[in-house]
C-alpha cells in the first residue's frame, strides 16, 4: 500500500511538473520513449492550426489539425522543407502550456496511417525545442536508443488509432 501510494505521489508530481509553463527541461524525460515508440520525430514549425470540434472526454483529449513545416529530422523518411498535414491529439492537461509550446518550433514524435494520415497517439509528444531537448534529439538520431520500443506507435489510449 505504501509503495502504491508513493507512486501516486510520483505520478501526480511528474505530471503536475510538466504542465507548468517553467517545465521545459522536464519535456526531455519522454525523447527516448518518443524517438523509439513513433514512426517519425522531426522539428516542426506550424504554418497553420486548427482546433476541431473532436474532443474526448473518456482520454481526455482535444483534437487539432495542423499544417506544419519540416525544419529538422530526427527519425522517419520525412524531407525537410516539406509542409504536412497532421492530427495532433493535445491532451486538456497541460493544454495551455502545449498550445503555447507549439506556437514556436517545437519537437513531435508521431505516426502515419495506414491511408498516409500523419497523427499522434498518446501525450507528451509535444516537446518544446529548446537547447537540451535539440541536444538530446541530435544524440538519439546519431546514436540511436536501447530505449524498449518498436517504432509501432503504440498508445496507451485505445481511442486513439
Amino acid at each position: 500500500m505504501r509503495v502504491q501510494r508513493a507512486r501516486r505521489r510520483h505520478a501526480s508530481a511528474v505530471l503536475l511538473l510538466l504542465s507548468l509553463p517553467g517545465a521545459i527541461l522536464a519535456q526531455a524525460l519522454f525523447a527516448e520513449a518518443n524517438f523509439s515508440d513513433q514512426q517519425y520525430s522531426a522539428l516542426l514549425e506550424n504554418v497553420a492550426l486548427e482546433e476541431t470540434d473532436l474532443r474526448s472526454s473518456f482520454s481526455g483529449f482535444q483534437l487539432y489539425l495542423v499544417r506544419a513545416r519540416i525544419v529538422d529530422v530526427y527519425f522517419g523518411e520525412l524531407d525537410v522543407g516539406d509542409e504536412i498535414d497532421i492530427q495532433i491529439n493535445v491532451s486538456y492537461l497541460g493544454m495551455k502550456n502545449t498550445l503555447e509550446n507549439m506556437r514556436r518550433p517545437y519537437i513531435l514524435s508521431f505516426c502515419r496511417s495506414e491511408k498516409g494520415v500523419f497523427f499522434t497517439n498518446r501525450d507528451f509528444l509535444v516537446i518544446p525545442a529548446n537547447d537540451i531537448n535539440l541536444k538530446e534529439f541530435n544524440r538519439l538520431r546519431t546514436e540511436g536508443t536501447d530505449f524498449d520500443g518498436e517504432n509501432d506507435c503504440s498508445s496507451t489510449n485505445f481511442d486513439l488509432e
